[in-house]
């Protein structure tokens, strides 16, 4: 269960905090609409201490590597990361567009 200002909130809902106010959607989408979502993750395979080095799909097992220059902090290291994985398109993925 999640605490909000208002009380509690169900579990399933999700809440948009604006200002003071908390909205609860308690909408979900249709079955066929998460069956249709990629099955994707970045999934990181190396570490350098706590900071991630290199990382993969989880659907097409792309591999991502940190550059040196981003190495140095953790915060910059997981960003290059993600952008990498958000940009990159899975071979199924371009063959549905």
């Amino acid at each position: 269960m999640l605490r909000c200002y208002s009380g509690v909130v169900n579990s399933c809902s999700i809440s948009c905090v604006t200002a003071n106010r908390i909205d609860i959607l308690n909408e979900r989408p249709e079955e066929p609409l998460l069956a249709n979502m990629p099955k994707r993750n970045l999934r990181v395979v190396k570490w350098l201490s706590s900071t991630p080095a290199i990382g993969e799909c989880t659907c097409c097992s792309k591999e991502f590597k940190v550059p040196m220059t981003s190495l140095g902090k953790t915060i910059d290291a997981q960003t290059n990361l993600q952008e990498q994985f958000d940009r990159h398109k899975c071979p199924e993925d371009a063959n549905e567009s």
